[in-house]
């Protein structure tokens, strides 16, 4: 099997063809990466163009990708209906934790829809 060093300057790791970089160095390139284009994305979310994006992106992902997983039934009455019932049954008290929340604020999930 042929190998090749990483290409990070002073590496000197022995890694297999097709790969540029070892293991360490590929995950602290790809965090670097990632902490980049998070900053990026925060810094173009503070203009009007990248709030504009924002929200087509997200109205485009609530038209598109939302329906075809599920969500639609957490938009209708006899979903509204159940959830106020559960919450009046337990009295606005939540299962995980055990804290009383305000009416707003308990969220109420199922396991089977």
């Amino acid at each position: 099997m042929r190998l090749h060093r990483c290409a990070e300057i002073g590496c000197h790791e022995l890694i297999k063809l097709g790969f540029d970089y070892c293991d360490k160095h590929y995950q602290s390139r790809m965090n670097s990466y990632h902490d980049r284009l998070k900053q990026s994305q925060e810094l173009k979310s503070q203009t009007l163009r990248g709030q504009r994006d924002k929200l087509e992106y997200n109205r485009n992902y609530n038209e598109t990708v939302r329906p075809e997983l599920g969500h639609e039934f957490y938009q209708t009455k006899q979903w509204e209906r159940i959830s106020e019932y559960i919450k009046q049954r337990d009295m606005y008290t939540s299962s995980v934790d055990g804290r009383v929340y305000g009416k707003g604020d308990l969220i109420v999930d199922h396991l089977v829809p």
